[in-house]
């Protein structure tokens, strides 16, 4: 009679064997479907990795559309109210938009599956940044630019807006 560690080691050289064994079929079975899948004139295709969710176009093209309505905010503010609402609300869209720049460079600095540690850390160092640079911002807007404490309303309102564009932007993004 085989002590218990002879058994195992039979045992795991006869599964072995077998894995082993069904691996090669398993690679010759594929083998064969290629070749019967080939007809004249095709080439056999070849298959890619799957696209990875973390890609840094998606944090462009949000940052880039804030950008856009940053911008665009105050200009209409400027032509409906005047100078220091369209002032404010050029602030308070920038502030939004330098926020979300700060987090897109943090969140999209690692991608795959092998960094998914990195990736959270990031998520969470770039929201924290995010909050500290927004209130640095507005604290830096209140105390600084004269005509903002009359004009807050314009200065959050366009904050929000352009936070809400990040949010919509990309329900809009086609590739």
């Amino acid at each position: 009679m085989l002590p218990v560690v002879g058994k195992v080691s039979i045992i795991g050289t006869a599964l072995h064997r077998h894995l082993q064994s069904a691996f090669e079929l398993t690679q010759k079975v594929q083998k064969v479907k290629r070749s019967k899948s080939l007809v004249k004139g095709q080439t056999e295709k070849t298959v890619t990795k799957p696209s990875t969710l973390n890609k840094g176009y998606l944090g462009v093209y949000v940052v880039g559309s804030q950008a856009l309505v940053s911008t665009l905010i105050p200009v209409i503010v400027l032509c409906f109210v005047g100078k220091a609402a369209a002032l404010a609300a050029l602030v308070g869209g920038w502030i939004a938009v330098l926020a979300n720049l700060y987090f897109a460079i943090q969140a999209f600095r690692f991608s795959g599956a092998r960094a998914s540690q990195n990736m959270v850390r990031a998520f969470y160092r770039g929201e924290a940044g995010k909050f500290v640079i927004v209130m640095l911002l507005f604290i830096a807007a209140f105390k600084l630019l004269p005509g903002v404490r009359e004009s807050a309303a314009y200065l959050f309102s366009a904050f929000f807006v352009v936070y809400g564009v990040a949010w919509l932007a990309p329900l809009f993004l086609r590739k």
